[in-house]
């Protein structure tokens, strides 16, 4: 349901695709496939430790969000944002369950590989105490840990479908590209949107210690698994060796209007606590900031997002609501989506 939210937040919700890593480009191993029954079913979460994550993340703040994270035993069990959105994650089986009280999304049926990162898994979305949306998802690894293939569908009350695929290009331990192809149909309409994302490095400066993960800018990691937590739950696979200097979003769209979009921006800062933790990430506007044991990252200490710049959403399943609501609207109303006239458009 990501493409339905892509459009309507038109070009400042972009930068949410540039932060983190995933998936390289050595080759696949058994480490899941297209087979709902691929891997074993999932019991309880793993330890994070397990996906290379040196320092738990306790707390991740940027554009007004601050998300907090709790742990037992090394694995997570719950945490929330200051914007009232809530998750939990719990045991035998493992069941993963986010959102607010009259719109919850909770993932079952997973089943993970050897190293457990999940394979596969159900979502079903409950909106003001009826089902919404339901899809599915399956995932590859490969033999380092990085995912490198992502396929799942979703279908809404409303009688809309989506598929996507998503392919990881990995090359010594840093993720080069993230290329998703995804098809929208409804009401008598189809849209095919291929979304790709370059990412360039210095090898020669900010190594990655595990916690950053282009999740955190929200629409970077996973059109399924869309909140960052299931990263920071270790259910994703391992994240890059680097951290980027600069990531390039290109966006095509073929249906009733074709238009190409390009976005590009750089990272422009990388701190470190002494230990070698990441203290925060900084881009031209905003600054992600994170926490660790009881250290805490709150708006009320870190606030560097310009008034205007990205619309005022709190969390992955709001936004996946608006999106949707607002693609229908602008389809059912034949307005224009963002760069319709087939032009190449470019944000300083």
């Amino acid at each position: 349901m990501k493409n339905k939210m892509m459009k309507n937040c038109g070009y400042a919700f972009v930068i949410g695709m540039m932060l983190f890593g995933l998936p390289a480009c050595s080759d696949d191993d058994d480490n899941g496939n297209d087979d709902p029954n691929s891997g074993t079913p999932a019991q309880q979460p793993p330890q994070v430790n397990g996906a290379g994550i040196q320092y738990p993340v306790t707390s991740v703040t940027a554009y007004g969000t601050t998300w907090t994270y709790e742990y037992a035993d090394g694995r997570m069990t719950g945490g929330k944002t200051n914007g009232g959105f809530v998750f939990s994650l719990s045991s035998n089986p493992l069941v993963i369950q986010t959102g607010y009280p009259d719109d919850v999304y909770t993932y079952s049926n997973i089943r993970v590989n050897e190293s457990r990162f999940i394979t596969y898994a159900e979502m079903t979305n409950i909106y003001e105490g009826e089902v919404y949306a339901t899809g599915s998802a399956t995932c590859r690894y490969d033999t380092e840990g990085h995912l490198v293939y992502e396929k799942g569908d979703f279908r809404d009350a409303d009688g809309y479908t989506e598929s996507y695929t998503t392919v990881y290009t990995w090359q010594n331990g840093n993720l080069m590209q993230i290329e998703t192809t995804d098809t929208y149909e409804g009401e008598g309409e189809r849209h095919t949107d291929v979304y790709t994302v370059e990412y360039a490095y210095d090898t020669s400066k900010w190594q990655n210690p595990g916690v950053y993960a282009h999740c955190d800018e929200e629409e970077g990691l996973s059109w399924f698994f869309e909140a960052p937590l299931f990263y920071y739950a270790g259910l994703l696979g391992r994240s890059t060796q680097n951290i980027p200097t600069n990531m390039t979003l290109t966006e095509h769209s073929e249906g009733e209007e074709d238009y190409v979009y390009v976005y590009s921006t750089t990272f422009n800062d990388v701190t470190y606590n002494d230990d070698g933790s990441i203290q925060s990430i900084g881009f031209p506007y905003n600054a992600f900031y994170y926490g660790y044991g009881n250290e805490n990252t709150s708006m009320e200490k870190r606030n560097t997002l310009p008034n205007g710049f990205c619309i005022p959403t709190k969390d992955a399943n709001e936004k996946t609501k608006a999106r949707i609501l607002l693609k229908k609207h602008l389809r059912s109303n034949n307005h224009p989506l963002p760069n319709s006239s087939k032009e190449t458009g470019t944000i300083d």
